[in-house]
């Protein structure tokens, strides 16, 4: 079966202030992000879900995203995750962007194999800096991120992709 993501890229703003969060961290700590591409930071709505039923994947999801309105979020500033020793960019959600994959996971469950992490509550936004960080590496910029001051951006949702094999649809 194929697999496929449901995401969105941040844009303008939101998208200069996410590379300039990640930038910073690499530079401080020297993580190599960068080897081989540059970052492309987006929040994954759903991801890695087969099915065998393309046309409607495609069909449900661009109706859904031709009634939804435009979703607002708001970019913050980094969160850790302590089980997998990762950064990422925390992302609080508008009602409307919670909405929008609550409405999009009822429509396809029907006739796609969804991640387990997809269906849970509450629901988490959050653009993956970096994961699986050394230990000692990862309580330097631990600590380093703890003392940073939230910073909110208010941003909207300008595109919602569906992506095949990390290829958009």
């Amino acid at each position: 079966m194929t697999q496929y993501d449901i995401e969105f890229r941040f844009q303008d703003e939101a998208q200069k202030k996410a590379k300039q969060l990640i930038y910073h961290l690499e530079a401080k700590f020297h993580l190599d992000f960068f080897k081989n591409n540059c970052p492309i930071p987006h929040v994954s709505l759903i991801g890695q879900l087969t099915t065998d039923d393309e046309k409607r994947l495609v069909t449900d999801f661009v109706t859904l995203c031709s009634k939804t309105p435009f979703c607002s979020f708001d970019l913050n500033t980094y969160s850790v995750s302590d089980a997998s020793h990762a950064v990422c960019i925390r992302v609080d959600p508008g009602a409307e962007l919670v909405a929008f994959k609550k409405n999009l996971l009822q429509i396809i469950a029907p006739y796609c194999n969804l991640q387990k992490r997809d269906e849970k509550e509450p629901v988490v936004f959050h653009a993956t800096v970096v994961k699986n960080i050394k230990p000692q590496k990862y309580d330097l910029i631990k600590k380093h991120i703890e003392q940073f001051k939230p910073q909110q951006l208010r941003h909207y949702v300008i595109r919602a992709t569906l992506v095949k094999e990390q290829q958009f649809l």
